[in-house]
């Protein structure tokens, strides 16, 4: 056998002298250029080797010289030596017993890690002690109420037990700062995400310890129960959704504790043995020239190697990895020395302290490259996987560990062996496909920082601040702020290092004709992940809770590689998306709502309008077959993404030489030639007669010929004649494909790719089934799959192999951005906005204490107790305004800001260009109109105590643009999705609320607004009003009876609770923002149509009589329930249904007090249609609510003395002043008229039967009942000055005076009225009115009212088809026209809105 020689150089220089030089076989030198993927269990062969007279035999047997090497390793001094197993029962491997569980848990395929699914579940693990010292440490996932530690064999855990309940197991509650044994105490720190809690038991002292990051916090236990029969087993029991990781000893300690031994035993002969081959390794990678795994082989010099050496090195990889490679699965042997080996060779140290700065190491990762290389060379493949599945989990361990130094070491070091890794290609790969998207998403919790301890915190700012406390500009504040400039460079560098890996998984240029880059990858498996697990509605869908850190990463990597690769800015600009994405299948949404309904429906409806917008004109009826390449003018897409030009689409032709039935043919036409492409169109299929297409000139596109026998089928019992090759396709038959049940059957079949009765490849098969369901739009197939002649639709994809187009891959990362910011951001604004909320609370209470305390209405004693409270308060605020820094240094940071405004305009650029297009607006996804309210809101109010929304421009014209697309789209009938109307409503109601937005409302052009209230003022049957009920209430707010002021009146009341915040009605913790502007338009609106008017203002005192009946019957349910002898319990629900409907009346009582303001003529001018019958029915509504609630001795006063804790809202105060808004604008201007003719509003409320003017008096406190012990009688007048205005109150008592002088001028004309002639209905007036055709009688009030409800006449039950008055006036006539407008009318006008 041949040989080749080995290099003594080679050999000295990695493993010592006395390899001086030598040979092997030439099987051996192939071995070592391509080793054997036989599994490698036993140690090599060495047989080939053979042994020459020349040569010593230590250079011959080379690998026994190894062996001999290893041998002599001594395992003296090392690291986890284990002398003895006395002491420990069960498997080596320690891992939770699936077989020894309550509750409900997610466990990890390695069974280390828990996830609590249930209210209280306890596990243990399979391994117990019961002699010696021993320890095992737990990464905490989350912060919550969990106990740690162990137990026995006999405990006994239920849903309500856990460790530490019983008296034979001990655990510790860091989040109640308590320790358990069937009793409690207090004990411990308070722990954070990603705390390392180690637990300790001596059962040879008899106690129990625990650890926080290596910080004992100390003995917790001691005399714990020892003897015969008893064992302790690490447990847990974790409350829902609560989780850890928990490590016995399969990787090295974090915090090893002297004397203890882990729960795992190691073998420290391995880790010996690792260490030398990495010593040898570590020697053969620096002798590679330049780093490079392949160099340039020569005779030596300048960076070329000469053959010998270059053999020499590949032989010797090659048996040190054989070695090697069955330590790979050894999650130990990787943490204790692969992962230094790996960090060595980037420059890292190979040991990170808890407090040691790397943040500005210079890391070189070509020989960390090199060593990827030759790993994925010669170690197996199982081997290498096994390999990086454990350095992922090590890296993530040590990622989410609680940093104990603002430089977060551990984070930096995690990173950047990452960015390394991920540099490699292959290595990135199987990142991305196998590690980095499993079901708890390794990305995110990388692109997450979490904050560091409280203890970091603490030496950063020792002393908190806040504005209150002292200035900005005093030493402790600007200490603060000096601080946070601090945690904000910290946090930047880590945030750049989390882009730089982003990048790196983005890396869009290692794609090839038959593999697709990195970038595609990446966003397939984003998508999958989405669909599977973010998406609402998936299986898995589960809480997102790193996505506010992985959202801003995302934009920021988006603007960054759009600067690199599109447009160089500054400025964090993002990719424009257009509406095409949301029907041209680029991107999957899958399940997904659109505004418009399903998408399955949309694609059906308006699969001619989709291939009008993306021009695919063979689709459309009567257009050409023949296309040529289109200009990038003519581009859905924009200017920079390609689309190929498609010459003929689709083409029925031919006849089946199978048998003599006509069979139509799918003549399929590729693509044009790309650059790069990576489809070779001349070999993709056969003819009819099995022949090859014939060669095609340049730039000609062959044809594919697809039998479709279904399509023949269908033909047949249609009718339909088959077409010759050269004829186009007829209107008839693209008919029957697009619109017709035939096509439609089709999409659901799958197509049969025959030629000459044999079945074509699949890829073609593929092809055409895609084509047919593409062209439709009701395309089934996965994204994203193997590029094969498709729909021009789909084609706007770009290639799944090779490059991806860098626009269309930006703007699908921008679209999932915009779904994790809808499904998971959120939540976590919330919490920082709560904090905002806490640090006002308790300042405000620290501020009342301090008066308290100063004044001389408190005894000693109390004062002490009051300086008590002064000091807790002092101390949360300490602590809350350090997390304050946190948040100002980390979350919302101005680069946020920004980036969050660009993607509102990016948003909102796209829902405005979409809502152009006409029908096709109904595609856009439901979480794009989300995303835009929610992003608007958060940069206005949620951010904006934090970083003023004023630092950014042009802000006024976006939030102006915002509002107008708002305004005139909540009534968008295109949109049909319920979820989204809400969305809509709601948002133009906060927009109502606050000022700045209002501002934006007024900003809008006049036919904005315009359409904006007639939406507004839609009727309020047949769908959700009390939204719109709001709008008009904020913008009436300000200007009405009582009704100027912020401050709520019931907050100033002592016996009154604080006020709660309604749903439907007036807040009282929101400050007035009356809108003269959108005042105006409301007045247009009713004065200008008043059909429109009555129909409104009619459907407004329906609902004021149903809020109003409603709240009456439920006071009187809890009057009754109240009043029992035995102790009755009030359901909540009830409480707050009554609460809200008397939210809704005091509403809609302003509305109707706004319209007498700003539109009388519609209620008092007796000229216009239906005016005195809504006056009539209004003033008996105010008559009774009057009657219900001005009265001492009725159920409303004595259920609001009952002081219930739900009710606090509902006084007196808010609907009262209402009803008395309402009387003063009505009868304002009729208070100097002498004439009854000039009083109508007057006369129409003395001639309501159910009005008592005695009622009126109790607005002043006059003429009421005794009211309950220690409450005082109501009066308007204890509200003034502070809610109502001495010139209003002095108003309305000129009104009720007024009305009290008619009511004595008219009763003495009622007085002489004639028995005979009184109405028989009310027995109050004359009649006045016959009915015709049966000429019965009424009063007018009377049959005014009848006919607003019925038709019919009292008396007879005949229809009644007109009224006439006795001076002749007709005011009943259905025979020409109706007072109201036909449901016809109705139903045009909102198409038209």
């Amino acid at each position: 056998m041949d040989t080749v020689q080995l290099s003594p150089r080679i050999l000295s220089q990695v493993f010592g002298t006395e390899f001086t030089r030598g040979s092997v076989s030439a099987g051996a030198a192939q071995d070592g250029l391509k080793p054997s993927k036989a599994p490698k269990i036993s140690p090599p062969d060495n047989s080939h080797m053979v042994k020459s007279k020349e040569n010593p035999p230590n250079i011959d047997n080379l690998v026994e010289q190894m062996l001999q090497k290893l041998k002599q390793v001594s395992e003296a001094g090392q690291e986890y030596v284990v002398e003895s197993v006395e002491g420990r029962l069960g498997p080596k491997i320690v891992k939770y017993d699936v077989a020894a569980y309550i509750g409900s848990f997610i466990i990890s395929n390695d069974r280390l890690g828990v996830s609590s699914q249930c209210n209280f579940g306890s596990v243990r693990a399979n391994t117990c002690v019961f002699k010696g010292k021993w320890q095992y440490e737990l990464q905490l996932g989350s912060k919550g109420v969990m106990q740690l530690g162990w137990s026995t064999v006999t405990t006994k855990f239920s849903q309500e037990k856990g460790v530490g309940d019983t008296i034979d197991s001990y655990a510790y509650d860091g989040n109640r700062l308590r320790k358990w044994n069937q009793s409690t105490a207090p004990y411990g720190e308070t722990w954070q995400n990603g705390d390392i809690i180690g637990c300790c038991i001596d059962l040879d002292q008899g106690h129990i310890e625990f650890y926080r990051n290596g910080k004992s916090l100390g003995i917790a236990f001691s005399n714990i129960l020892r003897g015969s029969g008893i064992a302790y087993f690490p447990a847990a029991s974790l409350a829902f959704n609560e989780n850890i990781v928990a490590n016995f000893g399969a990787t090295p300690m974090q915090y090893a504790v002297p004397g203890y031994s882990p729960m795992q035993l190691q073998r420290s002969i391995e880790n010996a043995k690792t260490d030398l081959l990495l010593q040898w390794l570590d020697k053969v990678l620096r002798l590679f020239p330049n780093d490079i795994f392949v160099p340039d082989i020569g005779t030596g010099g300048n960076g070329v190697i000469s053959s010998d050496d270059y053999n020499t090195l590949m032989v010797v990889c090659n048996r040190i990895f054989e070695f090697l490679g069955p330590n790979m699965h050894s999650a130990f042997v990787v943490e204790r020395a692969f992962l230094p080996f790996f960090a060595k060779t980037l420059g890292l140290p190979e040991k990170i302290g808890q407090k040691q700065d790397i943040s500005n190491v210079v890391v070189h990762t070509q020989r960390a490259y090199l060593l990827l290389d030759v790993m994925w060379t010669f170690l197996e493949e199982p081997e290498m996987k096994s390999y990086l599945e454990r350095l992922c989990v090590i890296l993530l361990s040590y990622f989410r560990s609680n940093s104990l130094s603002i430089k977060y070491p551990f984070q930096h070091y995690s990173l950047h062996c990452l960015i390394a890794l991920c540099g490699h290609r292959r290595t990135r790969r199987h990142f991305l496909h196998h590690l980095l998207f499993d079901k708890t998403n390794r990305l995110m919790h990388f692109l997450h920082i979490r904050p560091v301890d409280e203890e970091v915190l603490k030496e950063l700012i020792p002393e908190g601040w806040y504005t209150e406390k002292e200035p900005e500009n005093s030493d402790a504040g600007r200490a603060y702020n000096n601080a946070i400039q601090l945690m904000s460079h910290h946090i930047a560098l880590l945030e750049n290092l989390q882009i730089q890996f982003l990048k790196t998984l983005m890396t869009n240029s290692d794609g090839t004709e038959k593999r697709p880059s990195s970038r595609s990858v990446f966003l397939r498996k984003m998508r999958l992940f989405i669909r599977d697990t973010i998406r609402p509605g998936s299986v898995l869908q589960q809480s997102v809770n790193k996505a506010m850190c992985t959202f801003f990463r995302f934009l920021k990597t988006i603007a960054v590689l759009y600067s690199e690769e599109l447009e160089e800015n500054s400025e964090l600009r993002l990719p424009e998306i257009p509406p095409a994405m949301f029907y041209d299948t680029t991107v999957n949404y899958y399940d997904i709502e659109r505004v418009g309904g399903l998408s399955s429906y949309l694609y059906k409806s308006n699969h001619v309008e989709i291939s009008q917008a993306l021009h695919i004109d063979d689709y459309i009826l009567n257009g050409a077959n023949n296309q040529q390449p289109r200009t990038a003018g003519d581009n859905p897409l924009g200017v920079d993404t390609p689309v190929p030009g498609f010459r003929t689409i689709l083409h029925v032709s031919g006849q089946n030489p199978m048998n003599s039935v006509s069979v139509p043919l799918i003549r399929v036409s590729l693509p044009d030639n790309r650059q790069g492409g990576t489809l070779v169109a001349a070999q993709l299929g056969t003819t009819q007669a099995g022949h090859r297409p014939p060669a095609t000139a340049h730039n000609q596109t062959p044809v594919i010929p697809i039998s479709v026998p279904a399509l023949a089928r269908e033909t047949a019992e249609t009718g339909t004649e088959t077409q010759t090759p050269s004829e186009g396709l007829s209107s008839t038959n693209l008919g029957m494909l697009a619109g017709t049940g035939t096509g439609r059957r089709l999409l659901g079949r799958s197509v049969s790719a025959t030629s000459s009765g044999e079945e074509l490849e699949r890829p073609l098969h593929t092809a055409g089934a895609a084509l047919i369901a593409g062209l439709m739009g009701f395309g089934g197939f996965e994204h994203r799959q193997h590029v094969y002649p498709t729909n021009p639709a789909t084609s706007l994809l770009g290639r799944d192999s090779g490059v991806m187009d860098p626009s269309t891959s930006l703007r699908e990362l921008l679209d999932d951005s915009i779904i994790v910011f809808c499904c998971g951001v959120l939540k976590h604004v919330e919490k920082v906005v709560t904090l905002q909320k806490l640090i006002a609370e308790y300042t405000k209470a620290q501020k009342t204490a301090k008066e308290n305390l100063n004044s001389t209405n408190f005894s000693a004693a109390e004062k002490n107790e009051i300086q008590t409270s002064i000091e807790i308060f002092s101390r949360k605020l300490d602590e809350q305004s350090r997390h304050l820094a946190w948040v100002k240094a980390a979350v919302f940071t101005p680069e946020r800001q920004q980036l969050g405004f660009n993607l509102l305009k990016t948003i909102l650029k796209s829902l405005k260009t979409a809502s152009s297009h006409g029908k096709l607006f109904a595609f856009v996804p439901e979480l794009y109109i989300s995303a835009l309210v929610n992003l608007t809101w958060l940069l206005l109010t949620q951010m904006n105590p934090v970083i003023p929304c004023t630092n950014l421009p042009e802000v006024e014209d976006a939030l102006a643009d915002v509002a107008e697309f708002v305004a005139t789209h909540f009534a968008d009938t295109r949109i049909v999705i319920a979820e989204t109307k809400d969305t809509m409503t709601q948002a133009l109601s906060m927009f109502i609320c606050n000022r700045t937005m209002l501002t934006a409302l007024e900003r809008m052009p006049s036919e904005s607004q315009a359409i904006m209230v007639r939406a507004i003022l839609r009727p309020y049957e047949n769908r959700a009003w009390a939204q719109s009920n709001w709008m008009l209430v904020r913008m009436w707010q300000g200007n009405g009876f009582g009704f100027q002021y912020a401050n709520s009146t019931q907050s100033r009341r002592s016996y009154r609770a604080k006020p709660v915040q309604d749903e439907f009605g007036i807040s009282p913790n929101l400050a007035p923002t009356p809108s003269p502007i959108l005042q105006s338009h409301v007045t247009t609106a009713l004065m200008s149509n008043q059909k429109m008017a009555v129909t409104y203002i009619h459907s407004v005192l329906n609902q004021l009589n149903w809020a109003f009946s409603e709240f009456v019957g439920l006071l009187q349910e809890i009057q009754n329930a109240a009043s029992r002898p035995e102790r009755v319990f009030i359901e909540s629900r009830q409480l707050k249904i009554c609460c809200t409907c008397f939210e809704l009346t005091q509403a809609l009582l302003r509305v109707v007090e706004m319209i007498f303001n700003i539109a009388s003529p519609v209620l008092n001018d007796f000229t216009r249609d239906s005016a005195q019958s809504l006056l009539g029915r209004l003033c008996m509504l105010l008559s009774q609510i009057l009657n219900r609630i001005g009265s001492n001795s009725g159920s409303f006063a004595q259920v609001i003395d009952l002081d219930i804790a739900g009710l606090e809202n509902v006084t007196h105060y808010p609907i009262l002043s209402a009803v008395a808004g309402i009387l003063l604008a009505a009868v304002r201007n009729e208070l100097d008229m002498n004439s009854s003719a000039d009083i109508p509003v007057t006369k129409a409320l003395l001639n309501e039967p159910s009005f008592q003017v005695k009622s009126l008096d109790f607005l002043f406190g006059r003429n009421q009942s005794p009211t309950a012990e220690g409450t005082l009688p109501f009066s308007l007048r204890d509200y003034v000055p502070e809610d109502i205005s001495e010139e209003d109150m002095g108003m309305l008592e000129r009104v009720i005076a007024h009305v009290k002088d008619w009511n004595q001028r008219l009763q003495s004309d009622a007085d002489s009225i004639n028995d005979e002639e009184v109405c028989t209905i009310c027995y109050a007036y004359p009649k006045t009115c016959t009915f015709k055709p049966c000429n019965h009688r009424s009063c007018r009030t009377c049959i005014v009212h009848h006919l607003m409800n019925r038709g019919e006449c009292f008396f007879c039950k005949a229809v009644i088809q007109q009224v006439f008055t006795d001076d002749g006036e007709k005011i009943h006539d259905i025979i020409q026209d109706s007072d109201t407008p036909s449901e016809t009318t109705l139903a045009q006008e909102e198409d038209i809105l």
